[in-house]
């Protein structure tokens, strides 16, 4: 029978600190934590299974941690993370059996076109139509949509990446 002493504990502590991932916290204003983006990240966290507590907090408090977030960072350990999209790939390489990171690099590369092509045609026409109803930009985050729903229609998928 092996006894540990000081040094294995040490050792032992110093291993299992290395291999846990960092806490993660998602700190943004109150309007901030209710809006698309946080929900984004909360339904990353759920389906990967990972715990991701909120603390609110101020715009001057969120520029402190990172001067790229105005009011919405989540805090990976001491890591500040700003950006939803970026948010979400965090909370996914955090939980790798989760799959949102896919199985490939192939799926990886699809998950960042999709994201980007999210971004660009219904996160960013959305924002840009904040306050005020203009046709056009219904009329492009409609098509978006569509070519979400044509994809997964064409090629009879549940999800846009795996199965």
């Amino acid at each position: 029978q092996t006894t540990s002493g000081p040094i294995e504990d040490q050792l032992t502590a110093l291993i299992r600190k290395t291999m846990s991932p960092p806490s993660l916290i998602l700190k943004g204003t109150a309007e901030e934590l209710a809006s698309p983006h946080a929900k984004k990240v909360l339904a990353a966290a759920a389906y990967a299974n990972v715990p991701l507590p909120c603390e609110t907090v101020t715009a001057d408090d969120c520029a402190s941690i990172s001067p790229l977030a105005k009011s919405l960072v989540l805090c990976f350990g001491d890591v500040p993370v700003t950006t939803s999209h970026a948010m979400m790939r965090t909370i996914a390489s955090v939980a790798p059996a989760s799959g949102l990171l896919g199985k490939s690099a192939a799926d990886d590369a699809i998950i960042d076109g999709w994201l980007s092509f999210i971004w660009n045609s219904i996160d960013l026409p959305l924002q840009v139509a904040a306050g005020s109803s203009t046709e056009a930009v219904e009329t492009d985050v409609s098509k978006a949509l569509e070519t979400v729903e044509k994809y997964l229609a064409s090629s009879k998928r549940t999800y846009m990446v795996g199965d």
